[in-house]
């Protein structure tokens, strides 16, 4: 079949050899750091009791739906247990206790498999979202308490999660935030999930 890719005109080419070079676009290289740093940030998005959260991409290994966990004794009440993968025991934990909050729901919910090094720790999270670029306001190293915007629809269930004598946390709790973004309206509370790993295999 033959090729419909056309040519390059001869007489162009030979004025662009003649032709001074093209100066940089203005704001080249604020354009490149910007596409660098939403490139280093490009995040997986997942929902924990209404609130937006993300992790680095780089950090996660793969996505399974949630399974029944082996429960191990005397284990934080954050630990679901043990799964099998593919013949890799792998630890789970329930994020939304993690953060202070109520269990995540196990029936619909997935596990969000992070690495740090060669260990890989499961997390259970309500729902999936995307991967998106997103630009963030980093955590001031040190900072002890950073405080969470209001999940969706908590203020009208804060009368029902108190009497529950479940709360929305509204701090970050033990270092494990690196920063807050927005997407799309959205407030989105970006994790340190290689802290958490590192905190669950202490």
């Amino acid at each position: 079949m033959a090729s419909t890719e056309r040519a390059p005109d001869a007489g162009a080419a030979a004025a662009g050899r003649d032709a001074p070079p093209a100066p940089p676009a203005a704001g080249g290289d604020s354009f490149a750091r910007a596409a660098a740093t939403a490139a280093a940030n490009r995040l997986l998005l997942f929902a924990v009791h209404g609130r937006l959260y993300g992790c680095h991409i780089d950090a996660v290994r793969e996505i399974v739906p949630f399974r029944p966990c082996t429960r191990l004794p005397s284990a934080p009440p954050y630990v679901c247990g043990l799964i099998n993968l593919r013949g890799t025991i792998v630890t789970v934990l329930d994020l939304g206790v993690r953060l202070g909050g109520a269990a995540v729901n196990r029936a619909e919910g997935s596990i969000v498999l992070v690495e740090n090094g060669p260990k890989v720790v499961g997390l259970g999270v309500d729902e999936l979202r995307d991967v998106q670029p997103v630009t963030y306001e980093p955590v001031a190293p040190g900072a002890q308490s950073v405080p969470l915007p209001e999940a969706p629809g908590a203020a009208g269930a804060a009368g029902a999660a108190g009497a529950a004598g479940s709360e929305e946390p509204r701090a970050d709790p033990g270092g494990l935030i690196l920063g807050l973004g927005a997407l799309g309206g959205e407030v989105v509370v970006v994790l340190d999930v290689r802290a958490i790993v590192k905190q669950a295999l202490l």
